[in-house]
């Protein structure tokens, strides 16, 4: 068993992380191809596209180089997600508690999802009062897996890189901590690829949530 690591600052990931919301981001996806008359996509497909903020989201569904249909398509899919993003959407398995475990450590959300959607969500089930800062994937200038956001964060919070872990379930979010400089963890069970996650080298891999509780101090 690895020694735990000494952590002052917990930066999660959202979607796949904390909470299982696949089902509802691909049903609005859907809702958005079908609004602009395109052939809906597969579960599958649609998910090897989330990750990277609604914008890439929706040009990568439409698939086609065309900036006023990808426009129109973002501003539907925002509409629809606004009022379905709880549809189907939950916490995963131990959310609350190993959040309540670390309640003496700092802890924010770097997201690159629209930073509305994800205080709405945050607020939803509850949890928001556990994080400090959410930062959302508004400015695309300054989102995962550009270590932008995390930088900001340690500078704001004087934490130093080996005080701080960003914890995520996709390949874009160890990319994002590994340029930070500080350690990652990879969550396996959520939306990314096992085989992605792994070729990053994560410091920490985990099944489950409450695993962090032997891995961290």
């Amino acid at each position: 068993m690895k020694k735990a690591i000494p952590i002052k600052l917990m930066i999660f990931d959202l979607d796949g992380t904390i909470v299982d919301s696949a089902k509802d981001i691909i049903l609005s996806v859907n809702a958005t191809l079908k609004s602009l008359g395109l052939k809906e996509k597969s579960e599958d497909v649609i998910s090897s596209y989330i990750g990277y903020g609604s914008v890439r989201l929706i040009a990568d569904a439409i698939g086609l180089d065309d900036e006023k249909l990808i426009s129109k398509g973002v501003d539907f899919y925002w509409d629809y997600y606004r009022k379905h993003s709880l549809d189907n959407t939950k916490l995963f398995p131990g959310t609350t508690e190993i959040l309540e475990h670390f309640k003496e450590k700092r802890k924010v959300i770097v997201s690159n999802k629209v930073k509305e959607f994800v205080v709405h969500q945050l607020k939803a089930f509850k949890i928001e009062r556990y994080f400090e800062v959410v930062v959302g994937g508004d400015d695309l200038k300054c989102a995962k897996p550009s270590p932008c956001p995390v930088n900001d964060i340690l500078k704001q919070f004087n934490i130093q890189k080996n005080e701080a872990i960003m914890i995520g379930d996709m390949a874009i979010d160890i990319q994002t901590g590994k340029a930070a400089g500080i350690h990652t963890c990879a969550v396996a069970y959520g939306l990314g690829k096992k085989e992605d996650l792994f070729e990053e080298k994560p410091d920490i891999v985990i099944s489950e949530l409450s695993k962090l509780k032997e891995l961290i101090k």
